[in-house]
């Protein structure tokens, strides 16, 4: 193979993200799916497509694109984060929490990864003191890394809703 056909899929692929960084979506999708065509091999067009779909509210299509993604590069830890939102988003609880799980094991230092599985638990009546320790080693994290990531207030004030605290997670709330 040229040069040039090696690198064409990942032209088309980064002139995609171009594209979509300049709130171009529409054009995006075609560049995308050319990069498909010329290596469906390549991962990150997958990706792309999935992240397209699921912002323009296409559940299965972006699932299918997520998965696709996955196989192709099984450690492609955004692929599953997303993957997994989106199985929460659409009810299927057990395979968010285990995209989740497997999320964190290989990313045990993500502050977003813990809070949306520690928000997991709680909503679904899971493991409310799993919960909350994933919820303060987030917190711990954050400030370890100098920021407060903005979901670690919300989960602050589900931790005393479930604990039966309502005027501290009002407060909480009011914070926000």
């Amino acid at each position: 193979a040229s040069r040039n056909s090696e690198s064409a899929p990942l032209f088309a692929n980064k002139l995609g993200e171009v594209r979509v960084e300049q709130g171009r979506d529409a054009e995006a999708v075609p560049l995308f799916e050319r990069a498909i065509t010329l290596d469906d091999g390549f991962a990150l067009p997958h990706f792309n497509l999935g992240v397209l779909h699921e912002k323009r509210g296409e559940g299965h299509p972006a699932i299918e694109q997520y998965r696709r993604a996955l196989e192709l590069a099984p450690g492609f830890f955004r692929a599953q984060f997303n993957l997994g939102r989106l199985y929460a988003s659409m009810g299927d609880v057990e395979r968010a929490r285990q995209l989740w799980e497997a999320f964190l094991e290989s990313n045990p230092g993500s502050v977003q990864g813990r809070y949306f599985l520690a928000k997991l638990l709680m909503d679904t009546g899971g493991d409310l003191v799993r919960a909350e320790s994933m919820v303060l080693e987030a917190d711990a994290r954050s400030d370890r890394l100098g920021f407060e990531a903005p979901a670690i207030p919300i989960a602050r004030g589900m931790l005393h809703l479930h604990r039966g605290e309502l005027d501290v997670a009002a407060t909480a709330e009011l914070r926000r």
